[in-house]
């Protein structure tokens, strides 16, 4: 395995939100600490509504990156929202120029979910549902998690059976329907942001899960959302064909409780009714899921916006497998990226 000593050149963009140059800083200085070359686009700079410069801007820099043969690794500087307006610009642009290299790693979570999927369906290119730099809490990560997160970047395998054996324990991850399967899900894995891959279905962009392992964790999402995109994948039919779904965190995801008066024409407000807690009804919403798409979900694998956050390869040479079991451990078996 590769060590943290070996320079490593890796380009770093903005996508989406604004980026805090200062929380950038932090976090790339983590990054040469370990080795890292880091090639910063100046467009992480600009600003442009809520987002780090026009749209035009910010899918120039990526499309300018994406073809320097130097540059390997794409890594996305932070999430919040804009990726998905990209998507139309790099198509127009592989149309009249031609795809970049393929073979490439792209590294981001979150809103590039959308731009996961894209580089891995047009140009071919490796995927990393990884932490990005733009944030403070990246420094704030576990040692471990970032050093799994640098060796899967260099290549290596993340430590990820030591890492799952560790964080998931003994129990492993919860099964919460078999969908009415039994034996083995085997594929790649796929997916990201669960609000990210509904935005975009019944688009050319949207997330193909047929024979594959769908991944999908999400973040400050009231509960009763988090339902609504749930039906979205049923009434999509998205998940026809998926070997499972295996979810991560779903974080600060909440139950929003509306206030009514106590009484009429009085100023007091109660709820109006009891609050519903997180955990089962988020556990519920998938059982229902799994039930209705016939595709067993698995609950608890630590990665997405919490607390725990390992990263996780997605798409082209990922082969994961997962026992259609209680208890089961999600078993990273190959991952075709050599760094």
């Amino acid at each position: 395995m590769v060590t943290d000593s070996k320079s490593f050149k890796v380009g770093f963009f903005a996508p989406s939100s604004r980026v805090s140059w200062i929380e950038l800083q932090e976090g790339l200085a983590e990054l040469e600490k370990r080795g890292f070359d880091c090639v910063v686009h100046p467009q992480v700079k600009k600003t442009h509504l809520f987002f780090a410069g026009t749209d035009q801007e910010r899918a120039e820099a990526f499309w300018k990156m994406a073809r320097d043969p130097e540059l390997r690794v794409m890594w996305a500087a932070r999430g919040g929202y804009g990726s998905a307006r990209l998507l139309s610009i790099l198509e127009r642009f592989t149309r009249e120029q031609g795809a970049p290299p393929s073979g490439k790693l792209y590294v981001g979570y979150s809103d590039s979910t959308a731009l996961q999927e894209f580089v891995r369906k047009r140009w071919g290119w490796f995927g990393l549902h990884g932490e990005m730099p733009g944030l403070r809490k990246f420094t704030e990560r576990k040692p471990a998690e970032l050093k799994a997160l640098c060796e899967w970047v260099r290549g290596g395998g993340g430590g990820w059976p030591e890492l799952a054996a560790r964080t998931l324990g003994r129990k492993g991850l919860k099964l919460l329907t078999a969908g009415g399967r039994s034996g083995v899900a085997e594929g790649e894995v796929v997916g990201g942001n669960l609000t990210v891959v509904c935005s975009l279905l019944g688009t050319p962009y949207a997330v193909d899960f047929s024979n594959r392992i769908a991944f999908l964790e999400d973040t400050d999402e009231p509960l009763y959302r988090i339902d609504r995109t749930v039906q979205q994948l049923l009434n999509s039919g998205a998940l026809k064909g998926a070997r499972a779904v295996v979810l991560g965190n779903f974080a600060h995801c909440r139950d929003v409780v509306p206030l009514t008066a106590a009484r009429i024409g009085g100023p007091k407000k109660t709820p109006l009714r009891k609050e519903l807690s997180a955990v089962p009804t988020l556990q519920a919403m998938f059982k229902r899921l799994g039930d209705e798409s016939g595709v067993p979900v698995f609950w608890g694998l630590p990665v997405g916006h919490g607390d725990q956050h390992f990263a996780l390869p997605l798409g082209q040479g990922v082969s994961a497998a997962i026992e259609i079991a209680a208890g089961a451990r999600f078993e990273m078996r190959s991952w075709g990226w050599q760094g």
